[in-house]
């Protein structure tokens, strides 16, 4: 069954309460893996999913990841205490090709650092509120960055 591999996603800023609530009706009926949300809508999406196992996951910087590191942090941590299942975080995409244009890997370090740091505060704060163990996964906007990027990179 592919649907329980299916995020389905609304990430558009124009997205409306009656959006998100059908977007989760129809996760629901098809039984997708998750709904992908943008952070102000997770209360409205938790509330319709409870008692089912579609997960509410939250993308943390998006579209652009350009933010800091203390800005996602401060994201994610409201995603979560709001019910959020899982964190989706965007890249900042210009550490990353910067990093890689002038060979240097300190700032892939630090990209890497952020996404740890991330995942710690996460962890630490979901352990001593809710008990449980929370999934964090990168975004990268694969447009902005070319194949040979990528594979240094990787």
């Amino acid at each position: 069954m592919l649907n329980k591999y299916i995020d389905h996603t609304l990430l558009k800023p124009e997205a409306t309460e009656s959006q998100i609530t059908k977007l989760c009706e129809e996760a629901k009926e098809h039984h997708f893996y998750a709904v992908c949300i943008n952070g102000s809508y997770v209360p409205l999406a938790k509330k319709l999913l409870t008692g089912t196992d579609v997960k509410v996951v939250a993308v943390i910087g998006f579209p652009l990841g350009a933010m800091d590191t203390a800005s996602k942090v401060f994201e994610a941590e409201n995603c979560v205490k709001n019910g959020a299942d899982e964190i989706d975080m965007v890249i900042n995409i210009g550490w990353l090709q910067g990093s890689i244009r002038a060979k240097d890997k300190q700032t892939v370090i630090i990209t890497y650092q952020e996404t740890v740091m991330l995942r710690s505060i996460i962890t630490l704060m979901t352990l001593i509120s809710i008990g449980r163990f929370f999934p964090i996964q990168l975004i990268m906007l694969l447009t902005k960055i070319s194949l040979e990027q990528l594979d240094s990179f990787c």
